[in-house]
């Protein structure tokens, strides 16, 4: 059938004459304006009689516009076959057999034209029961979706919420199956933790911003401060004593903390209470309490200590020793108790020697040395990188320093004493006790556990049964050798006895009554007679 002409028709009138004519089926040469339409069509063609589809190919121009697009049955083709070594992650159900029904539409000008159509399927249709579980007609509207996950949230399993919906809109309304309903739920969760994901990257993002701006934030108050310790001293100091002296070394915050200790320590009572040459001991209290401070200063080196031990937890002079060095009229504070980290020039220079006291006479070893090194080079890079003037000076002098260790390397003592403490080192190592051997763990078998095979119900059953007959049949005491048996009467119970049983049993009981028995008679009892001389117990026999 020729297509019909189409020409100078606005779309309106082109679906109307195409949706006219279909009456159902499909024709070559009907249009749509979508690739959307172009499936919906086809879809709802191939669900009315008994198929699924899917998309085939696309064949775009030489400038890549689309100009044919294929949807083929569900069965068309064959899977590709994988390699045998290849690990599957789902073994789905062969489902394709090749099938040629397909259509094609061809593209012009966003229209959308049927240009070949093969409806031959060479596989049974699904009747109208089994439509509704043709892949391509299954789909879980918004609304639904909504339904079945406010339930979900509410506590209600999958399961139960999808018979809810399907008892309300009815089974073939519904439009997809439950494990459509467990999919949809599942890709839900997935985008709600891609979402999630996301929105974690985007607040560790802020986090860094929010430490970034902290960090800027701290440096521009260590500037400000900085800036007012250079700038500025402490309000009313006298020019003259150790307060002068400390607002010239301290910080502004840590100069506020030692005036405080210093108006304090001027209403301290203050006694020596011993002294030994250049070293005295004082009592230092204040009104009202008992509490007694003992403050040793030795006048030699001005070394000074207190009970109180504010000094090493601080870092600054307690008002009891401040005491004692008013009272020596000290008009600066010590050198050995102003720490350089809460002075004003904190920042300036480079920091103590962190090995000089275990450098001295050779006895630091190699990883300390190096230790102290990177930790004065790590001030001396830093400044250094400030500006290209700064970093030049820096390698100049680093180079300069190089050769002169090189030169002092090639020195023969220099090296002789490093093979002395490279020795000792050796040495101590060598003297160091062998360590233990580690043995393997003990083994111990988990109860239960075996390495044999697991045997069947029938296998246990068989060796139960072989068990049984291998065991050896006894005699039971209550059974005569002549298959007879006389039954004495005891009381209320009836005991039988054999006339020739075994002897051990009835030994056994006349030894527990001590009933005298003859050599004669030893092997040889008669019940009868037994009963005439005494009653036997009946418990003896339970």
């Amino acid at each position: 059938m020729d297509a019909p002409n189409y020409e100078n028709e606005s779309e309106e009138a082109i679906l109307l004459e195409t949706f006219n004519n279909c009456s159902g089926e499909l024709k070559v040469g009907m249009k749509v304006f979508s690739e959307d339409e172009a499936y919906n069509l086809y879809n709802e063609y191939a669900l009315r009689n008994g198929f699924s589809i899917r998309r085939g190919n696309k064949r775009p121009d030489l400038n890549g516009i689309l100009r044919q697009r294929e949807y083929l049955c569900s069965k068309a083709r064959y899977r590709k076959v994988g390699s045998i070594n290849e690990v599957k992650e789902f073994n789905h159900l062969e489902t394709r057999t090749d099938c040629k029904a397909r259509i094609r539409f061809t593209i012009d000008n966003g229209i959308w034209t049927i240009s070949h159509l093969n409806d031959d399927h060479n596989h049974e249709l699904a009747s109208p029961e089994e439509r509704r579980n043709l892949r391509s007609g299954r789909k879980v509207l918004k609304a639904y979706g909504d339904v079945i996950t406010s339930m979900v949230a509410a506590g209600i399993k999958p399961t139960q919420s999808y018979n809810y919906l399907s008892k309300e809109i009815g089974p073939d309304y519904v439009g997809f199956t439950k494990e459509d309903c467990y999919n949809y739920l599942h890709m839900g969760r997935e985008n709600l933790i891609e979402a999630g994901d996301g929105q974690s990257v985007i607040n560790f993002f802020k986090l860094i911003q929010y430490y970034e701006e902290k960090v800027e934030e701290m440096r521009r108050d260590e500037r400000s401060d900085d800036f007012r310790c250079k700038n500025g001293a402490p309000p009313k100091v006298s020019k003259r004593g150790i307060l002068n002296h400390a607002s010239k070394v301290y910080t502004l915050v840590m100069f506020s903390k030692f005036e405080e200790e210093l108006l304090d320590s001027f209403g301290l009572n203050c006694v020596e209470i011993s002294c030994n040459g250049t070293t005295s001991i004082y009592h230092v209290t204040e009104d009202g309490r008992q509490r007694v401070h003992i403050v040793q200063f030795d006048l030699s080196n001005d070394e000074i200590s207190c009970s109180c031990k504010l000094f090493e937890i601080l870092g600054i002079l307690c008002k009891h020793a401040l005491r004692v060095l008013v009272m020596k009229n000290y008009k600066e504070i010590p050198e050995p108790y102003i720490l350089k980290r809460w002075t004003r020039s904190a920042k300036s220079g480079i920091e103590g020697d962190v090995g000089e006291s275990l450098n001295q006479e050779g006895k630091s070893t190699r990883s300390l040395r190096l230790s102290e090194l990177n930790h004065m080079g790590r001030h001396v890079f830093d400044k250094g990188s400030l500006s290209r003037k700064c970093t030049e000076i820096v390698k100049d002098k680093l180079r300069e320093a190089l050769k002169m260790v090189e030169e002092e390397i090639a020195n023969s003592d220099s090296v002789d004493d490093l093979n002395c403490v490279e020795e000792d080192i050796t040495a101590c190592v060598e003297e160091m006790p062998s360590p233990r051997p580690v043995l393997d763990p003990l083994r111990i078998r988990t109860k239960g556990s075996t390495n044999a095979r697991i045997k069947s119900y029938w296998e246990k059953k068989k060796r139960k049964t072989r068990r049984v007959s291998e065991k050896p049949q006894m005699p039971h005491p209550n059974h005569m050798v002549t298959g007879q048996k006389r039954k004495s009467r005891i009381g209320d119970s009836q005991l039988s006895f054999p006339q020739a049983s075994s002897s051990i049993l009835i030994n056994s009981v006349l030894q527990q009554l001590e009933v005298p028995m003859s050599a004669n008679n030893y092997n040889q009892v008669n019940p009868t007679s037994v009963h005439d001389q005494f009653t036997i117990p009946t418990q003896l026999f339970v």
